[in-house]
C-alpha cells in the first residue's frame, strides 16, 4: 500500500489545473467567439478560486491538513482524470467546453467528497469541504449556462 499526503494530492491537482489553464489559453488565442473566450477565462481561473477558498482558512489549518496521510492510491485513475480534453482548440464549441467542464468539475468534487469520508481530522475536513464548496459553485454556474442554452444563440 502506498501512503500519500493530502498535500501531495492537492499539489498534483494544482499541477494539472496549470496544464488545463494552458490548454484553455490556446483555445482563447485561436477563437473568434467572445463567449468562448469568456468561458475559457472563467475555466482558467479555477486555480484562483481554490486559492481564495483556502486563503479564508487559518494557515495552521491548511498546513496541518496538507500533512494528513491516506493509505492507498488516489481515489481515481490519475492517467484518465488528469488527461487534457481532446478538443481541437481551433474548432471546439462552447457547448463542448461546458459539457466537459461540468463533467470534469463534478468528478473532481466527487474525489474531494470521497477523501472527506476518509478523514476524521477536523482540519482536513474543513479544507476538503472548502474545496467541495468551490467546485459545487462552479458546477451550478456552468449548469445554469447550459440550461440557458448560452452557446445555442
Amino acid at each position: 500500500m502506498k501512503i500519500l499526503t493530502l498535500g501531495d494530492f492537492l499539489d498534483r491537482e494544482l499541477a494539472f489545473r496549470k496544464r488545463l489553464n494552458a490548454y484553455y489559453a490556446k483555445i482563447r488565442d485561436r477563437t473568434e467567439d467572445n463567449g468562448i473566450r469568456l468561458l475559457t477565462y472563467h475555466l482558467g481561473r479555477d486555480r484562483g478560486r481554490h486559492a481564495i477558498a483556502l486563503s479564508n482558512l487559518p494557515r495552521e489549518t491548511i498546513d496541518h491538513a496538507r500533512k494528513a496521510a491516506f493509505v492507498g492510491e488516489e481515489p481515481f485513475d490519475p492517467k484518465v482524470e488528469r488527461r487534457l480534453p481532446a478538443f481541437d482548440p481551433a474548432t471546439v464549441t462552447g457547448n463542448d467546453l461546458l459539457e466537459d467542464a461540468v463533467s470534469r468539475q463534478s468528478r473532481q468534487a466527487l474525489r474531494y467528497r470521497i477523501l472527506l469520508t476518509q478523514f476524521s481530522d477536523e482540519a482536513v475536513r474543513i479544507v476538503l469541504a472548502a474545496l467541495v464548496h468551490v467546485k459545487e459553485r462552479d458546477i451550478d454556474l456552468m449548469k445554469k449556462m447550459q440550461t440557458m442554452h448560452y452557446f445555442d444563440r
